[in-house]
């Protein structure tokens, strides 16, 4: 808890307040985030640079928690010690004043490692900051070297681009790339399946009918992808999308490809078959992006509960 020195540094009007945290100035916690390995340690720096920045040192505190970052990476937080070390330095950063933390974000999110850009990425994407100046950082951060930037940077346009005109050449760009997990992580936000780590953000409501009806044809032609598991992303998300995919879908049926237009009749039967189901046969599992039968989370997939199981979707 920050209380205020009995004394302070004599200074001008901008001085900051002499403040302090659980007894100790805030360059005590600086230099535990710089030289102390112990996670027990940094995790109460972080927190200490949430209470400080909110408190006017905003700056530095983002500094600060973004130097650490450059060691660790938010891609995967579990329940461990440093999955808490890095939920901290993320709740940390987000509770700062925007107009404060925003610079330092961008400055690393351009100049910092593969984890710290990723970790500027997540917090500018994140429904705690949610701000349009974020957007052109993010949409140049999809063109990033590292895989994770680009997912993350995707997402956070994904949350911030209102009148999709940054997501939608964007996401066209991911459908066309020659890296698979691209592809595969575009159709997700196509066809509207949630992206957890390290924050959600999916298209929804009539932003995504726009979305599909602009770029299911893209994800139809990803049925004739030379990646299986591209493949298997496309099926499932049309069959996700539905209806909305039948056209695009019947169209692929002429095709001269023979593979693709199987492909393309075996998901308008299965999207047929998914109609006549009463609406309760199935619930979407919050923990993943299959659909389940209320069940549980345990229940068999898609493919192997359907009446054409056996006929891959993907195959």
């Amino acid at each position: 808890m920050l209380s205020p020195q009995a004394s302070s540094h004599l200074g001008g009007a901008n001085k900051k307040p002499e403040l302090l945290y659980d007894g100790q100035h805030f360059d005590h916690w600086q230099a535990i985030l710089k030289t102390d390995l112990s996670l027990e340690k940094r995790i109460e720096a972080v927190r200490a640079m949430g209470a400080f920045g909110a408190n006017g040192y905003g700056p530095e505190a983002a500094r600060a928690v973004l130097a650490v970052m450059r060691g660790y990476s938010i891609m995967e937080i579990d329940g461990s010690l440093e999955g808490t070390f890095k939920q901290a330095a993320f709740a940390a950063v987000t509770k700062l004043p925007r107009g404060e933390a925003f610079k330092p974000l961008a400055k690393t999110l351009e100049n910092g490692n593969a984890n710290q850009r990723v970790f500027s990425a997540s917090v500018l994407a994140s429904d705690a900051v949610n701000s349009k100046d974020a957007l052109p950082l993010l949409a140049k951060a999809t063109n990033d070297e590292d895989l994770f930037v680009r997912f993350v940077a995707r997402r956070g346009v994904a949350l911030l681009d209102h009148d999709l005109t940054t997501l939608m050449p964007i996401l066209r760009a991911s459908l066309a790339s020659h890296e698979s997990r691209d592809v595969i992580a575009a159709a997700h936000i196509i066809s509207g399946q949630p992206i957890v780590l390290p924050t959600s953000a999916r298209v929804t409501g009539s932003r995504r009918q726009q979305v599909v009806t602009v770029l299911i044809p893209d994800l139809v032609n990803l049925l004739g992808h030379a990646d299986e598991k591209v493949r298997r992303s496309a099926a499932e998300g049309l069959h996700r999308v539905g209806s909305a995919a039948e056209g695009s879908l019947k169209e692929a049926i002429a095709s001269k490809d023979a593979k693709l237009a199987d492909r393309a009749q075996k998901l308008l039967d299965a999207i047929e078959h998914s109609r006549q189901l009463p609406a309760s046969a199935y619930s979407e599992c919050a923990g993943c992006t299959r659909i389940h039968r209320n069940a549980g989370h345990s229940a068999r997939p898609l493919a192997a509960r359907h009446p054409l199981a056996g006929r891959d979707l993907a195959s």
